[in-house]
């Protein structure tokens, strides 16, 4: 079972999955659904430090998979917030997030001031309200007044403050940067999109306040991509939110920077999504060997980041054809182990080797030792990989030795025969050296020339040391092998001179891995 537990701004979590402010109201109607303690968190209706009615109908408007919306932050204001709903809310067993929002910073100031010394968890500051001193300019689309703004709550804040961001910038990762260096605990993003729809047979505008926000499912590409560019640019947890559906698309979320979401317009439609979506990201985990929620957030900027000081490589995964491509975008560049331990090619479901084969930069590594592979797929490897693939033996401590029982990561192994397998039969790794796999290769039917580059160059390639080994040439290390045509040993060369047990000057059966460590030269 996974552990869907999320630990945001010091705040535990049951799972990641929260409510977006101005969909759930305060829960009362959703709660005859659903056990609201089923949720991560909620987040309320936008509060007001007073009672505000909304913008006058129509106020809502339907859009092809979303819908536009300028209700106008209608609420009961804060004080009646925390005497009627905070006790109602405190009967469920998850945590409580607060959105405040003002028209002044001393609004703000105020607002975050009292209800940090209410019974909520975390405060929400929605900072795409017009600064009324400002013209009517939004907090949230520039850095200078982000700053203010932030700094001015964060002053106030005792509880861990979060700063939810407008779509509606040029640049949102400078506006997030703006947010944290004023002292944001962590960041919610994105808000709605500013949309507008015409009635052609009125030809008038639909909402009455002309334009309003669009969220739901096809803002969902946008909120990835601005999450995305927000991890990289802050570290602070980040709740994201923006047409969430599906547990899948909490996944996407998640690998996009996120470290929780909150879901919003699809309850609209179904008011059961969150605990559907749930129990669907609880399936995925399980299905695809993911043991915590942790695992999950932020994975593809991690690899962005780390492809930078080594390389990066996808092993022993199940993940799909989309993840495996997300993955090699953000700088992997290695398959470990073809075929062993991932998913195999389906035409509907190609799996990550489908996607690293489209990948003229990624090397595969393959197991050639007889056991692992069968034949025909080590064929389709070369084919898929061209000049891209990497002859790895995978050998255990055993390779070389005599039959018996040796041991792996506490693990008892027996040798048979040249295989190595656990007790109950599953192969445990390879007993076979790397020259022996390049002569299974070539017994397979792969050219000489081929197999040979795939023990030799391209994996020198793949660890980035060329320029040493790999090839015969002037300034690099003298290590190599003769052979004949049919690719049987005859000398082995160890810093440019043969060993004296090489198979052209001793055939009589001394071990020639023994040989080389006794540096016998």
């Amino acid at each position: 079972m996974a552990d869907l537990r999320v630990n945001f701004c010091g705040v535990e979590l049951k799972n990641p999955i929260t409510t977006a402010s101005g969909t759930f109201g305060f829960g009362h109607e959703y709660g005859e659904f659903f056990d609201l303690s089923q949720l991560g968190g909620i987040g309320v209706k936008g509060l007001t430090p007073t009672e505000r009615l909304g913008n006058p109908a129509p106020r809502i408007a339907e859009t092809p998979q979303g819908i536009l919306n300028c209700v106008g932050l209608q609420n009961p204001g804060l004080d009646r917030f925390i005497k009627e709903q905070i006790p109602f809310l405190r009967q469920y067993d998850t945590k409580i997030i607060a959105n405040v929002s003002g028209n002044t910073v001393e609004e703000y100031e105020g607002m975050v001031e009292k209800i940090s010394d209410a019974d909520v968890d975390l405060i929400e500051m929605n900072i795409s309200c017009p600064n009324v001193k400002c013209g009517g300019m939004a907090f949230g689309t520039q850095p200078k007044m982000v700053e203010e703004v932030v700094s001015a709550a964060k002053a106030k804040a005792k509880k861990p403050l979060i700063v939810k961001l407008s779509p509606n910038v040029t640049d949102i990762a400078e506006i997030a940067r703006a947010a944290e260096s004023a002292g944001a605990d962590a960041l919610s993003l994105i808000n709605t999109l500013l949309g507008m729809r015409i009635d052609i047979e009125k030809r008038r505008p639909i909402l009455s306040n002309v334009m309003g926000g669009l969220s739901g499912p096809a803002v969902f590409p946008v909120a990835v991509r601005m999450v995305y560019q927000v991890r990289r640019a802050v570290s602070v947890p980040i709740l994201g939110m923006g047409g969430i559906r599906t547990g899948r698309d909490i996944v996407e979320m998640l690998l996009a920077g996120a470290d929780a979401v909150a879901m919003g317009t699809v309850m609209f439609n179904d008011p059961t999504a969150p605990v559907k979506a749930l129990r669907e990201l609880e399936e995925w985990m399980d299905a695809h060997g993911v043991k915590s929620v942790s695992e999950l957030s932020g994975a593809v900027e991690f690899t962005e980041q780390v492809s930078k000081l080594c390389t990066v490589s996808i092993a022993h995964t199940n993940c799909t054809y989309e993840e495996a491509t997300a993955v090699f975008d953000a700088g992997a560049s290695h398959l470990t182990h073809l075929y062993n331990a991932m998913p195999g090619i389906h035409h509907r479901k190609p799996g990550p080797i489908g996607a690293g084969s489209e990948r003229e930069n990624v090397v595969a590594e393959l197991i050639c030792d007889g056991q692992h592979i069968h034949p025909s797929a080590v064929r389709m490897a070369f084919k898929l990989f061209p000049s891209r693939i990497c002859l790895v033996s995978d050998a255990l401590r055993c390779c070389g030795m005599p039959d018996g029982q040796y041991t792996l990561g506490g693990q008892d192994v027996f040798l048979s025969s040249g295989v190595a397998k656990l007790a109950d039969g599953t192969l445990a790794g390879s007993a076979t050296n790397l020259y022996d796999c390049m002569r299974k290769a070539v017994e397979f039917g792969i050219p000489k020339e081929q197999a040979i580059l795939s023990a030799t160059l391209i994996p020198a390639r793949a660890l980035g040391c060329e320029a040493e080994i790999g090839s015969i040439a002037p300034g690099k290390r003298a290590d190599f092998v003769m052979c004949d045509e049919e690719v049987n040993r005859k000398t082995v060369f160890l810093c440019g001179k043969p060993l004296k047990n090489s198979v052209a000057e001793n055939n009589k059966g001394r071990n020639l891995n023994t040989e080389i460590q006794r540096g016998g030269i």
